[in-house]
């Protein structure tokens, strides 16, 4: 919306996001880098700076294998 009124030192600048014309001192960067009115303009979401905690998956001590398989040739009929 332009306005009639003159303002010493401030210019006329058209919105990047809704393209209305604004004055300058409206003008405010967003951490897009756009440069939007003060109606368009939106804080960077928190939960984008929450950073996820590395989880240790590893056990503290386990035991051996509890199972020990043979191959076919490790049994002979004559040990049955």
């Amino acid at each position: 919306m332009i306005r009639n009124t003159y303002k010493p030192g401030d210019w006329l600048y058209v919105c990047q996001r809704c393209g209305f014309t604004k004055y300058a001192s409206e003008i405010r960067k967003e951490w897009t880098g756009l440069r939007v009115c003060s109606d368009c303009w939106e804080p960077r979401h928190p939960q984008e700076y929450v950073r996820g905690i590395r989880d240790d998956m590893t056990v503290p001590f386990a035991n051996g294998p509890a199972y020990t398989f043979l191959s076919p040739g490790d049994v002979k009929p004559e040990d049955l």
